[in-house]
Order: structure tokens, then C-alpha cells, then sequence
């Protein structure tokens, strides 16, 4: 990825973390001048958990229909997650700050010190309390994670990417080129869709949502009870979901997100593109599909020059 793209991308994210109605607006108008007048997804057409997917592709060339997927379904363990950065106390101070269920534990700790101290504590025993009295605070923030986790959980996804001709996605995604690719046209998308369709940030550290968090805090008696759900949500939900590790750089990944959606109208494909080693049976259903609904069918075909597309006629 060129170093513009990335600078684009990560200007674009970071704007969805402020609670700032101005600096949200300027990143999805960022996003939406950036977007690609065309997305692909690639897909296997085997059986799969007793389902055809060939029948879920059908379904998508006939009424444009998508199924959202969630974390648990994806193939990256730490996709659609935040990440805590440190196990150390020090790495969380701004949380004894803002917060009022935190403001008393600097100081409950400090005065306990003191207090052992005049009971003829010793040092080590003083230094072993501040310890256990810090591996408490981040049981503490170990619980908030988990409870985030399980917020984050509820979001469910639309992953797409920007080229038909990236050979690893063929493998990985559409079933070692025996699957397809489906090509959807920007300018068939719905509202919703073309709001909420981000592209993914790369980043070699995930971003940790806990140091965020206080922010509700600071903005909860600023904003309207509908503005700070909507920037909650975005912040604390849509933007840990839109950064995946630098290792998966190689998908040009754009993703649609919503919460608790199982399905949404992303507009009938503006093609299907057949890989080159798919079943002869799978292909004859596909064309027999697409062209009746008046959807251009091609092929990819492997050559000294890369992949190139071949019309099904």
C-alpha cells in the first residue's frame, strides 16, 4: 500500500474517535471521495457447515441481499477487537483522572501506604502491597476489556476489497480459484451502505479502546442523548473494527459495519467473475443466474502477463 493511501486512511479513522460532529462528518466525506467506483468480494462456492454456499451466492445475483458476518466467523483472532497495550498501572493514569469510579484509588492507595508505614511495615512488604494493590487495577480494566469485547461482538460486517486480480484473496477466499468474484458498483449502493462502508486501517499496534472510554465521561452532559449514542457507537464500536494488523495489508480491505445486522442491500452485482479452475457444473448454474438477471459473467484466465478477464458468452 503507497504511503498517500495509508496517510488518507489513517486521517479518515482517527476522526471517527472524537467526539466531534464536524470531525465525522469530514471523515466520511474523506472516505466516500476515496472510495472505489467498484468493491469485490471473493467467495467459495463448496459446501460449507451442511450449506451450499453456491446457494448464498444465488441468493446475492438475485436480490442483492448480504449477509453480515461477526468476529467469531472471521479468520484473524484478533479482527474486529482492541487490544489492551500495557499490563502496567502507569499505562492507564489518564483512567485515575476523569472517572469518578476510579478518582479514589490513588488515593485510598496512598493512604494505606502511609498507614502501613507507621504500623512498622517494612520496605519490601510496602513495595509487595503496591503490587497486589495494582494487579487489582487491571483485574479492573481486564473486566472493562472483556465487557467491550462482548459490546464489540454485536457488530456484524460486509468484508470487500478493491481488486478482482489479487491471486492470494483467489486462494484464501474463493476456494483456491474455484470459487468467484462478485463486483458491486458504488453508485448502487443505498445511503446506509455507502455511509457506513469504511475502508480497513493497517497498523502494526491495535488500537486500545480503554483509553478512550473516559471520554463518554467528559462529553456525556455537552451533547444530546442522540448525538453521544452516535458518536459512542463510533467511537468505542466502528473504530476498534476498522484496524486490522499490518500482516493483512494484502486485502486493500473496505468494510460495511452495523450493529446487530444479519443482512443488508448492497444492490444487484454489477458482475460475476468466474475463477479459472471452477467446477464445469458450478459455472453452467452461475451464468444461467447472472444472465437472467442480466449480470455480465466473466472469467479470469492465468497468463505471462497476470490475470486477465475473458467474457462468458
Amino acid at each position: 500500500m503507497n504511503l498517500r493511501r495509508r496517510c488518507w486512511i489513517s486521517k479518515s479513522t482517527k476522526l471517527l474517535a472524537k467526539y466531534n460532529t464536524r470531525s465525522l462528518r469530514k471523515a466520511i466525506e474523506i472516505k466516500n471521495k476515496k472510495m472505489p467506483q467498484k468493491l469485490y468480494q471473493y467467495r467459495s462456492i463448496d459446501e460449507a457447515d451442511g450449506k451450499k454456499r453456491l446457494d448464498w451466492l444465488i441468493n446475492i445475483i438475485e436480490t442483492g441481499n448480504m449477509y453480515c458476518s461477526q468476529a467469531s466467523q472471521l479468520n484473524d483472532p484478533f479482527d474486529m477487537r482492541s487490544i489492551l497495550s500495557s499490563k502496567k498501572i502507569t499505562s492507564y493514569k489518564n483512567l485515575l483522572k476523569s472517572p469518578e469510579e476510579y478518582k479514589w484509588l490513588d488515593a485510598f492507595k496512598l493512604l494505606l501506604k502511609v498507614t502501613l508505614k507507621q504500623n512498622a511495615f517494612q520496605k519490601e512488604e510496602l513495595d509487595e502491597f503496591g503490587v497486589q494493590f495494582d494487579a487489582i487495577f487491571m483485574r479492573q480494566i481486564e473486566s472493562i476489556y472483556d465487557e467491550h469485547s462482548e459490546f464489540l461482538s454485536w457488530f456484524k460486517i460486509v468484508c470487500l476489497t478493491e481488486t478482482y486480480d489479487n491471486l492470494p484473496m483467489w486462494w484464501l477466499y474463493a476456494d483456491r480459484r474455484k470459487g468467484v468474484c462478485v463486483e458491486f458498483e458504488k453508485q448502487r449502493f443505498s445511503e446506509q451502505v455507502e455511509t457506513f462502508t469504511f475502508p480497513v486501517n493497517y497498523t502494526h499496534k491495535l488500537p486500545d479502546v480503554i483509553k478512550t472510554l473516559d471520554k463518554v465521561e467528559k462529553f456525556q452532559d455537552k451533547m444530546s442523548e442522540t448525538d453521544l449514542y452516535m458518536h459512542t457507537l463510533i467511537s468505542t464500536g466502528i473504530y476498534p473494527c476498522l484496524h486490522k494488523l499490518a500482516d493483512w495489508e494484502y486485502e486493500r480491505e473496505w468494510r460495511y459495519i452495523m450493529l446487530n445486522q444479519e443482512q443488508v442491500h448492497f444492490g444487484k452485482p454489477s458482475k460475476i467473475i468466474l475463477g479459472d479452475m471452477i467446477e464445469s457444473e458450478n459455472k453452467e448454474k452461475i451464468c444461467i443466474v447472472a444472465m437472467a438477471q442480466g449480470i455480465e459473467v466473466t472469467q479470469i484466465k492465468i497468463t505471462p502477463y497476470g490475470i486477465v478477464e475473458e467474457p462468458i458468452k
